[in-house]
């Protein structure tokens, strides 16, 4: 479920690259978020975990494809690629020397509780839909213009049960890093560079 955790992640901070230099508040940023057609970007993300005895760090690219497709490709240090849209979640994995052929699993939106609820909020997220996140998570925002936060904390058990909080760090219309806070203890942070916006 982490795979799908930072994916989320990943596509509120694509969404947030259209909105214009003004006063930070998330009216502005859901509004933004309507006009995105087709959006890429290169990321860099660090784990920290109890379980790792030093830092994990992931290179690759996200892909979103309006109205609800999000592709989340690793290169580095192993392939992956992990695929969103209204039906589930779809995760394929390269062979390792180990193993005869390349793993594949998805999983139905409609099946699992945390799966829908993540799913339901990226799509919420990217279509600018702020009553739809407002019923899942609590929004707070801080800063200016130049130096802002926001911060969105889950009000659903079975999304707390998994992530504690998301920080988005960023100055004017784009946000430049976030930071993930698992229960578990581990977390993330995941920056980005943008490479392609497409807007409708």
């Amino acid at each position: 479920m982490r795979n799908l955790i930072r994916l989320f992640v990943l596509a509120t901070l694509l969404g947030s690259s259209n909105v214009r230099a003004q006063e930070w508040t998330i009216d502005s940023v859901m509004a933004g978020l309507r006009g995105l057609r087709h959006v890429q970007a290169a990321f860099v993300e660090t784990r920290h975990s109890g379980f790792l005895t030093k830092q994990l760090k992931l290179k690759g690219v996200f892909i979103f494809k309006a109205p609800q497709t999000f592709i989340k490709e690793t290169v580095e240090p192993f392939p992956e690629r992990v695929q969103v849209d209204s039906n589930g979640v779809r995760i394929d994995q390269e062979r390792s020397e180990q193993e005869s052929q390349s793993r594949t699993q998805f999983i139905a939106a409609d099946a699992h509780p945390l799966v829908k609820g993540l799913v339901d909020s990226a799509q919420a997220t990217m279509s600018g839909r702020k009553e739809l996140l407002e019923s899942r998570y609590e929004l707070n925002t801080s800063g200016t213009e130049q130096d802002w936060s926001v911060v969105l904390i889950p009000k659903e058990q079975v999304l707390r049960e998994k992530v504690e909080s998301i920080t988005f760090l960023g100055s004017g219309d784009l946000i430049q890093r976030a930071e993930i806070k698992e229960a578990d203890g581990d977390w993330s942070v995941i920056q980005l560079t943008y490479e392609k916006v497409e807007r409708h």
